[in-house]
């Protein structure tokens, strides 16, 4: 028995607009019920997209996702029909049509997470926040721009008791960019910093992004949680790492 979702050139063009967000920071996509909600390549973030407002609570396992990409660009600014059956899905317009086998879940390197499963991770208490911030597309468009050039792998939120800024810097520390001042602490933190996952700030985004920064209880961790749109669809991403006082050090906290 198959399923067949129908959709307008809009529809598919928002769906595949955030599907390629994601192309340069995960390898697969796994669709399950409307969602997508699995780690980056790197395991240091998770990325949750809400696709049910545009295809509906199905399960479509894109694997190679950079290579669909620019096949599934074929249809773009068309009708698009997208029918999945037992064993296979395929995309088609009026006048062609592309199937794909689905790939052995096994075998894709990021795996769809359920709610407890990121519950589990990102252990937020709204009592234990840190500070909060909107990135509007200025700001994230530089700091993409100037981690970029700098080779940076993660941006700093620095800690000043009760103010933070959010900064990066060369490996070497002969470049620094101060990106957002004057940040409000909830939580007043002396002398710190924490790291947060550039790939956090790579995606397009349409919105500001609501940035949260929670403490864990008892732990000198912060999680992290951002929240846009693309388009007309939700997205929420999560990271998790130390605060540092003193020596620097990779921070990165495995989940």
């Amino acid at each position: 028995m198959s399923t067949i979702i129908n959709l307008s050139a809009d529809e598919y063009d928002n769906f595949l607009k955030c599907l390629t967000e994601l192309k340069d920071i995960c390898d697969d996509v796994d669709i399950r019920g409307g969602f997508v909600r699995q780690r980056s390549n790197s395991q240091t973030s998770v990325f949750e997209i809400n696709l049910n407002p545009i295809i509906g609570e199905v399960d479509i396992p894109l694997s190679d996702i950079k290579q669909k990409i620019d096949i599934l660009k074929l249809f773009t600014g068309r009708e698009t029909s997208i029918e999945l059956e037992d064993d296979e899905f395929s995309f088609s317009d009026e006048i062609s049509s592309i199937k794909f086998k689905n790939p052995s879940l096994e075998f894709m390197n990021n795996k769809y997470m359920t709610i407890e499963d990121r519950d589990g991770i990102f252990l937020i208490d709204e009592n234990l926040l840190i500070l909060e911030d909107n990135l509007t597309t200025t700001i994230t468009e530089r700091v993409k721009v100037v981690t970029q050039s700098f080779n940076s792998v993660a941006v700093q939120v620095e800690f000043f008791g009760e103010t933070a800024i959010l900064s990066a810097k060369t490996q070497s520390k002969d470049q620094t960019a101060k990106l957002v001042q004057n940040i409000t602490m909830n939580i007043p933190i002396e002398n710190s910093y924490s790291n947060l996952p550039t790939n956090l700030f790579m995606i397009d985004h349409d919105t500001n992004i609501e940035f949260k920064m929670f403490k864990e209880n008892e732990n000198d961790i912060t999680v992290n949680k951002l929240s846009t749109t693309i388009r007309d669809v939700d997205v929420t991403m999560y990271s998790r790492s130390s605060i540092i006082t003193e020596v620097e050090e990779d921070n990165d906290v495995p989940f």
